[in-house]
């Protein structure tokens, strides 16, 4: 028989309720983190990649705490988007063609929050039709032509007269 299966014995012989403790019960946690009131820094070298109509990718550098840094958070104009304990996410279902802010503020487990970063404007590129986009040529309306698109730039070759409407 080992020690707690006495103290369980013991425990119960005397009508003891038991409950298991988890770290954040304990006093040394509760005093370690009542004590930790120093925010983290704040992130630094926000950048925007992978820049599409409706998606786009955030990174920054690593906040750094007297602690450990737990997360980040993520805002857009102001307004919290999305907790993340990475330093890189894909932002999706945005607006093309529309600019919008963000910043980024790191956090600890204690609760404290860090100032945001610098702000880094971004504007999602306007939305272009897939099969303009491709590098395929668009079947034109009409047998004979009329319209085509030309290569990868979509813009249109408009002839004077439709070759099927004669001379």
């Amino acid at each position: 028989m080992n020690l707690r299966q006495i103290l369980l014995g013991i425990a119960i012989s005397l009508g003891l309720t038991l409950t298991t403790v988890s770290h954040a019960q304990s006093p040394w946690w509760r005093w370690w983190h009542w004590h930790d009131t120093t925010a983290p820094t704040a992130p630094t070298g926000l950048n925007a990649s992978a820049i599409r109509p409706t998606t786009l990718t955030l990174s920054w550098n690593a906040a750094t705490d007297n602690v450990a840094v737990t997360g980040y958070n993520v805002y857009v104009n102001g307004a919290l988007l999305l907790s993340s304990s990475s330093t890189s996410v894909q932002i999706t279902e945005l607006t093309p063609d529309f600019t919008r802010s963000f910043t980024v503020a790191a956090f600890d487990a204690a609760g404290n929050v860090s100032a945001p970063s610098a702000p880094l404007s971004v504007t999602t590129t306007t939305s272009v039709p897939e099969s303009w986009d491709s590098g395929h040529r668009r079947p034109s309306p009409h047998p004979r032509g009329g319209w085509r698109p030309r290569g990868r730039s979509g813009r249109l070759r408009l002839r004077s007269r439709p070759p099927w409407c004669g001379p």
